[in-house]
């Protein structure tokens, strides 16, 4: 009887030390008092006796963009500038630079913004890469640059795959109002150059803009090269390949049926494991169980020999 009150006991301490541990978790952290305050700012101009120094930001085109629309507009802020020259630099298909001057003038203030349009699809343009460079020149100091690139292409590619489903789309980003193409021809080939059988090359008609097909019905599996080519009317390429890499998931194998325990079901590895966590937790219990038994036979033992 005086085991047992001590067991009740003990175990009442436990839980009695758990509750106040909760508790005590459970309790907001005091907060420091703040002391509010007066606090004086003092701001300080400095005007510089020196004249500025001249400084040119670049805003559009955008610095590394590809364009398949010809009308673009260069933007630009200047500041403590009295002279800008703005050229561009644009290389075509064959590698040759043609180098234009699109502004050399002074300015009606030192500080401001300019702009200057353009239309790639005009005389003396084309299809190819751009440079342009802005450089502001004032009173004092070294004349300030401006540097960015793009690209004017006749055709840009992306892709999207649904994983779940394998259905994948080719999207075709090109000008819809450009009379220069005509066809637009996709290949996709795969890490080692060889194009995928029964599906390269597939064409494309305006005003078509996209292209699907299921990865799983011709097995593509890796890391694949989707090619672009704008043709004109008489055939003939408007500018080089257009290039991309993209990733592609085959349908993943399904296990084998094994047909034992588990009715109508895959056995996969986290089914394995699923299983043998259920095994060991029974046996588990089980062990307890025999152990918690033989501790009362054995107490009832000694009582008997007592008596």
């Amino acid at each position: 009887m005086k085991r047992t009150q001590k067991r009740i006991v003990g175990f009442l301490s436990l839980i009695a030390v758990i509750i106040i541990t909760a508790v005590a978790i459970m309790m907001p952290a005091p907060t420091t008092q703040a002391t509010s305050g007066m606090t004086d700012h003092l701001t300080v101009r400095v005007i510089s006796s020196e004249p500025s120094t001249p400084s040119i930001t670049m805003h559009s085109p955008t610095d590394g963009a590809e364009y398949v629309l010809p009308n673009q507009t260069i933007n630009f802020d200047y500041t403590a500038v009295n002279h800008i020259l703005v050229t561009i630099e644009y290389t075509d298909v064959d590698g040759v630079v043609h180098l234009y001057t699109l502004k050399d003038s002074d300015t009606s203030q030192t500080s401001g913004s300019d702009s200057i349009g353009l239309n790639l699809s005009g005389s003396g343009y084309g299809y190819g890469k751009y440079k342009v460079k802005v450089t502001g020149t004032g009173d004092g100091g070294d004349p300030s640059y401006g540097v960015l690139e793009f690209e004017y292409l006749p055709v840009i590619t992306s892709t999207s795959t649904d994983e779940e489903t394998g259905e994948s789309t080719v999207y075709i980003n090109y000008d819809p109002d450009s009379d220069d193409i005509d066809t637009i021809i996709i290949n996709i080939y795969d890490e080692n150059g060889n194009p995928v059988e029964g599906l390269s090359p597939i064409t494309i008609k305006r005003p078509d803009t996209e292209f699907k097909f299921n990865v799983n019905d011709y097995g593509l599996d890796g890391k694949y090269l989707v090619e672009t080519i704008a043709y004109n009317s008489n055939n003939e390429k408007l500018y080089k390949e257009y290039n991309i890499w993209t990733v592609y998931h085959a349908e993943e194998t399904k296990v084998p049926n094994t047909g034992s325990f588990f009715v109508n079901t895959n056995i996969s590895q986290t089914d394995y494991l699923i299983t043998g966590l259920l095994v060991f937790g029974i046996v588990g219990v089980v062990g307890i169980g025999f152990a918690m038994r033989n501790n009362k036979k054995s107490y009832s033992g000694k009582s008997n020999r007592r008596r």
